[in-house]
């Protein structure tokens, strides 16, 4: 074996280093197998690092796992306890009540299964009498869930808030003194909540507080006193009662926020609810008067041209009328059939009104081109009142909404716009580009709309009047444009003075 300072010469020199710069390099000093042997242990460190590592993040996520599980176990046996025994078909206040009882009565019979064993270990003299008397309480318990398992829940309530203090009396009365006397506060507070009829709830609160007063205050002496006895498990069931107090109040305080928040929330339904039932109400209103408004137009308008022209006939085939007296009624006859005619029409658009309510097939749609296309079956009405028809528009108009319901709504405004204009007026249709909307308007210089007439059109009444050739309209006309014009997504406004002429406009969504 070769000194270490040799070895480190020699590998000094195979490295080409002299001596005096290693001395400066301690490292140098160590051999090469040096440096494997210490890599080879690193990499074992870091292998038991990792393996360490790994095995501490697989307890943590058991930790976890099963600490979830655990609570969730805790929440279930909770909800188990709580809702045990009690029936679907209970009110949810009452629901509630019970539930409460349930998580009070099994606290309290945790905390008092444990007397019967403090008594038989503190008192040397126990006698089988005040072991049985010690053991009630608990026993109580059990008969209060018994009796809520067979949905005899009055009775359930009564046991607990009468037995209860019936034999918490009679450990008193026998001589034993347990600490236990804060249970009559909360029997007489839990009472006021839990019992319905006022005069259980008197006959238990008498009992609790008379019950408190005689054993606290007069009787005094007894032959065992816990607290001399176990002065720790004395003092413990005195903290159990204050939390028992305190729990209870708490319990009922929640009770009372979440059926407040049960009560609001149901008031919010209700009103939600309500609202609706009034729109639904204030909607079937409105179709009802549209309903009989349209009976009323066609039993009488659609009814008296149809007998008119049935009569004229019959008369000419019985000769009772001359040729130059059927000559003279034919305008009549004419205007009454162009009536018909016009009503006919409006109901079917009225009809497709109602089917296309939720099936309006809405495109971009050239406003000049359908201008056009609702003056040209109006030609001869414009030419025959010598009427000048005159169209202001920008290049490009363009509108998104249903050509079918906008051609019809153009029509009506026209046409009504014609049988207002006297002999020689004119009519002016202006479309415009505004922004995120069109607006197309109709002028004339008719006869004009009173104020009062512009209210009844927007409010949907009925309103008809004999045009400037004594024109007869059904009134259906402005209701189905007024209709069309909001399910298109616009607006219509009307303007309008007696003797110089109306306005109306409308407006529709662009498409930009």
């Amino acid at each position: 074996m070769k000194p270490i300072g040799q070895n480190t010469a020699e590998t000094a020199d195979q490295f080409g280093v002299n001596e005096s710069s290693a001395a400066m390099h301690p490292v140098t000093d160590l051999p090469v197998k040096s440096f494997k042997d210490f890599a080879a242990i690193s990499g074992f460190l870091m292998s038991i690092m990792n393996s360490v590592s790994r095995r501490l993040l697989k307890v943590i996520q058991w930790i976890r796992f099963n600490s979830t599980t655990f609570f969730q176990a805790i929440l279930e046996l909770n909800n188990r306890i709580k809702y045990f025994g009690i029936s679907d078909d209970v009110t949810v206040t009452y629901r509630r009540r019970l539930a409460l009882l349930n998580q009070i009565n099994i606290l309290h019979f945790l905390s008092n299964i444990i007397i019967p064993v403090v008594v038989f270990v503190s008192n040397d003299n126990y006698s089988v009498t005040s072991l049985l008397l010690s053991l009630a309480p608990s026993l109580v318990s059990v008969l209060v869930l018994t009796l809520n398992a067979y949905r005899k829940y009055n009775s359930a309530l009564l046991a607990y808030f009468i037995l209860y203090p019936f034999f918490t009396c009679l450990i008193y009365l026998g001589g034993m003194n347990l600490g236990m006397e804060l249970y009559f506060i909360m029997y007489g507070i839990l009472a006021v909540f839990f019992l319905n009829e006022i005069g259980q709830i008197i006959f238990s609160v008498s009992f609790s507080m008379i019950s408190y007063f005689i054993l606290t205050v007069v009787l005094k002496n007894y032959s065992f006193q816990l607290q001399t006895a176990n002065p720790a498990f004395y003092f413990f069931n005195q903290f159990v009662a204050i939390i028992f107090i305190f729990y209870g109040l708490l319990l009922i305080k929640k009770e009372n926020s979440d059926y407040q928040e049960h009560i609001l929330a149901q008031n919010r339904d209700i009103t939600e609810k309500a609202k609706l039932l009034e729109a639904q109400t204030a909607q079937l209103s409105a179709l009802n008067s549209v309903k009989t408004r349209l009976f009323s137009i066609i039993s009488h308008d659609l009814r008296a041209p149809v007998y008119a022209l049935r009569d004229l006939f019959r008369n000419a085939e019985k000769k009772r009328v001359s040729p130059e007296q059927f000559t003279e009624l034919i305008p009549d006859v004419v205007n009454d059939l162009n009536k018909t005619t016009e009503l006919m029409e409006s109901l079917l658009q009225w009809a497709k009104s109602q089917i296309k309510a939720e099936t309006l097939e809405k495109r971009l749609i050239n406003i000049r081109e359908l201008v056009a296309e609702a003056t040209d079956p109006l030609r001869l009405q414009i030419e025959s009142k010598q009427i000048r028809l005159r169209t202001v528009m920008d290049d490009a108009v363009y509108a998104f909404a249903d050509a079918d319901t906008i051609n019809i709504v153009l029509r009506n405004f026209i046409s009504n716009a014609i049988k207002f204009t006297p002999n020689g007026g004119s009519i002016i249709i202006e479309a415009r580009a505004k922004g995120p909307v069109s607006e197309i308007s109709i002028h004339d210089t008719g006869i004009g709309i009173s104020e009062e007439n512009i209210k009844k059109i927007f409010k949907g009444e009925h309103y008809s009047t004999k045009g400037t050739n004594n024109e007869k309209g059904t009134g259906l006309g402005l209701m189905l444009c007024q209709d069309f014009i909001i399910k298109n997504g616009g607006t219509m406004s009307a303007h309008s003075e007696m003797g110089k002429g109306s306005s109306f406009s409308f407006t529709l969504p662009s498409g930009n």
